[in-house]
Formats: C-alpha cells, sequence, structure tokens
C-alpha cells in the first residue's frame, strides 16, 4: 500500500511536474510566438525604413541632378555672356581705333588746311603792305604833281 500510495504520489507528482513542465511550454511557446511576431513587426518597420531611406535618397539624387543641371546651365549661360561681352568690347575698340585714325586724318587735314590758310593770310598781309606803300607812292606822287602845278 505504501507503495501504491508512493507511486501514486509519484504519478501526482510527475503529473503536477509535466503540467508544470507543460505550462512553462506553453508560455515559452507564447512567448516566442510574441517575440516572433514583434520580431516580424521590427522586420517590417525596418523594410519600411529602409525603402524610404532609399527613397529620400532617390529624391535627394533627384534633386542635386536637377540642381547640377541648373548650374551648368547658369555656367554655360555666364560663359555666352563673357563671350558676348568679349566680343562686344573687341568691337568697340576696333571702332575706337578707327574713329581715333580718321580724327587724326582730319586732324592732318585741318592743320594743313590751317597751315595753307596761314600762308595765304601772310601773303594778303604782304600784298595789303605794298598796296599801302603803293598808295602811299600814289598819294606822295599826286600831291607832288598837284603842287607842281
Amino acid at each position: 500500500e505504501i507503495e501504491k500510495q508512493t507511486a501514486h504520489l509519484t504519478a501526482e507528482h510527475l503529473a503536477a511536474e509535466l503540467k508544470k513542465a507543460k505550462d512553462g511550454a506553453e508560455r515559452l511557446k507564447a512567448r516566442a510566438e510574441g517575440a516572433e511576431s514583434a520580431a516580424e513587426r521590427e522586420q517590417i518597420m525596418r523594410t519600411r525604413a529602409v525603402t524610404a531611406a532609399e527613397a529620400e535618397r532617390d529624391a535627394m539624387r533627384q534633386e542635386m541632378a536637377s540642381r547640377c543641371r541648373l548650374a551648368d546651365a547658369a555656367l554655360a549661360e555666364a560663359n555666352a555672356a563673357e563671350m558676348r561681352l568679349d566680343a562686344e568690347r573687341e568691337a568697340i575698340h576696333r571702332r575706337a581705333q578707327e574713329d581715333v585714325a580718321t580724327l587724326a586724318s582730319q586732324k592732318a587735314n585741318v592743320e594743313a588746311v590751317l597751315h595753307e590758310a596761314l600762308e595765304a593770310a601772310a601773303q594778303l598781309q604782304e600784298m595789303l603792305a605794298l598796296q599801302h606803300q603803293l598808295a602811299d607812292a600814289y598819294r606822295e606822287h599826286a600831291l607832288k604833281s598837284t603842287q607842281r602845278l
């Protein structure tokens, strides 16, 4: 009978241990399922974060490419404007040289005409002086002739 009781107690003890082990296993299984579910959620969140980061990277890449295109266009426009300014400056310089040459030629012509005019004026002065002398001589001659008469 003691053996029966001992066996019964042992069986009850074993059954309790088995129930405890099953309960522990159930809890572990539930915890594992919860952890697996949490890991899946975390994996989904990481995947979403990676996808969002990739989308942000792609958007930033497109933005940078757009800015680079705009900068390239601005540089090309600046270079074209600089080339236009250089061409305009060269044209103005050529025109100024032509104007200086024309004005120098005109100055030389005016100086030549002025020199000729000065020579003509000097000759006219000499002629006038001669005419005065001649007129004085005629007057003197007329006066002498009038006095003789």
